[in-house]
């Protein structure tokens, strides 16, 4: 007699080895018990019914523990078919290339054209893989490998040709970034990014929604022109130190949500919000503000200058989204 398993409809089977991984895009481990790989061990009928499932592998996950493990991602890749695909590189702080082979970059580079959504940490030469077509891409978070410096910048890269992004996130870039869609992103994070190479970037992103920046910031110049973002509804900021690009560079009519590191609004606080309150013409619901104001002026004046503004909360530890994700 038949097990159970092998008399159920293949198509209630396949369904419930969608049941078995993540929601795409989430990603399952390439190996172990919670890989898709685990269905194909148990019998060859369900073999059968896995490997014939393209959306079973169409998002990998990238991890120290798959360090060269080339062919596995190749078969994953090719099993996956013509589906899009999600693919999420694992980053120790920004230091992958000591241990993920150049092999596997290439691999994945050679069905970009099925990329939806991809998280990426490449060496400086590899950036201008970057500009070829990228028609499906939707998310795209890209970090530079500060392990290992290759000196190998490319200049002139063309802008990237992927007409759907529309969530960018970047990571430790010390060169511009132009050649980037700015004008299609609705949402924006980044991270240990510096003076023109992001400021000229935003001042294209007109269509931005949602702004997040950890230690951005370091150079000195003095943008040109303020930064307006018309469409702009939240923007978190974080840092432990002064920032040099401050909050009275922006102008952004519709933010509703903000949060802010005190030490950003100088030494006298209430006049300087009160300053890009009325810039910005905006109607502000929620204020986070963290770490010390860099004056004597109290929290409790702070939030008795604006009654208009519904919730203006404080906290001392800076922090990475707080109050401003809720």
């Amino acid at each position: 007699m038949d097990a159970p398993c092998t008399i159920l409809p293949d198509e209630l089977v396949c369904e419930i080895f969608m049941h078995f991984v993540p929601t795409y895009p989430l990603c399952p481990p390439l190996t172990g018990p919670e890989s898709p790989t685990t269905l194909t061990h148990v019998c060859r009928e369900w073999r059968a019914i896995a490997l014939a499932t393209p959306k079973l592998w169409q998002a990998i996950s990238l991890r120290f523990a798959d360090a060269g493990k080339v062919e596995t991602v190749r078969t994953w890749l090719d099993r996956s078919g013509t589906n899009p695909l999600s693919i999420q590189m694992e980053t120790n702080n920004g230091y992958n290339h000591a241990w993920l082979s150049g092999d596997i970059v290439g691999a994945l580079f050679l069905h970009r054209d099925r990329w939806e959504h991809v998280k990426l940490v490449l060496l400086d030469s590899e950036l201008a893989l970057i500009a070829l077509p990228m028609p499906m891409l939707d998310s795209l978070s890209l970090e530079i490998d500060k392990g290992i410096s290759d000196g190998g910048f490319p200049r002139g890269i063309p802008r990237v040709d992927c007409p759907r992004l529309r969530v960018l996130s970047l990571c430790g870039f010390r060169v511009a970034v132009d050649w980037l869609p700015w004008s299609r992103i609705t949402s924006l994070a980044l991270r240990y990014m510096y003076g023109v190479n992001y400021i000229s970037a935003l001042q294209d992103s007109v269509n931005l929604i949602d702004l997040r920046m950890i230690d951005c910031g370091g150079d000195t110049l003095t943008p040109r022109r303020d930064v307006l973002l018309p469409r702009l509804e939240t923007l978190i900021m974080a840092h432990t130190m002064p920032f040099s690009q401050n909050l009275s560079i922006y102008i952004l009519p519709a933010v509703h949500t903000l949060q802010v590191p005190g030490s950003y609004l100088g030494y006298r606080p209430i006049d300087f919000f009160a300053s890009f309150i009325h810039k910005s013409g905006c109607r502000l619901q929620k204020v986070f503000i963290t770490g010390s104001f860099r004056s004597n002026q109290s929290e409790t004046d702070f939030q008795g200058a604006f009654p208009s503004i519904p919730t203006i909360t404080f906290d001392k530890e800076y922090r990475w989204g707080g109050g401003g994700e809720e």
